[in-house]
């Protein structure tokens, strides 16, 4: 793998009116930029929204979570719908493609479920 992909880096970012920086690898935020452009997303926005749900991970460990949680859905999406499986075009729109939207719930959903198992600790 390219060594400059395993680069950290820091971006500025506004979530609600405050601005913070975010440090993640070059391989993330490349990811991320692909999601944003992808959705037709503002990242801030994006980084609001995961703000919102993400209980006790840090930004930087919720931004990992959800690019995983988000190429996994789509990849499951694919799979089912595409008679060639998910390798066929995977940033290719379709109509069972998950939502950003599904894929923020899924974030939450998990969030929760860890949230909560903390608790129970």
């Amino acid at each position: 793998m390219n060594n400059r992909l395993n680069y950290l880096e820091k971006r500025n970012i506004i979530i609600g009116s405050r601005r913070t920086s975010i440090q993640l690898e070059t391989y993330f935020w490349h990811h991320l930029d692909i999601i944003v452009d992808q959705e037709q997303l503002n990242l801030n926005l994006l980084c609001y929204e995961l703000h919102t749900r993400r209980n006790d991970y840090s930004m930087a460990q919720s931004l990992r979570l959800f690019i995983v949680m988000y190429f996994k859905e789509k990849t499951e999406a694919m799979a089912k719908s595409h008679p060639l499986g998910a390798d066929y075009k995977l940033f290719e729109a379709s109509a069972d493609s998950p939502s950003i939207i599904h894929v923020l719930n899924v974030f939450s959903h998990h969030t929760q479920h860890i949230g909560e198992r903390h608790q129970k600790n």
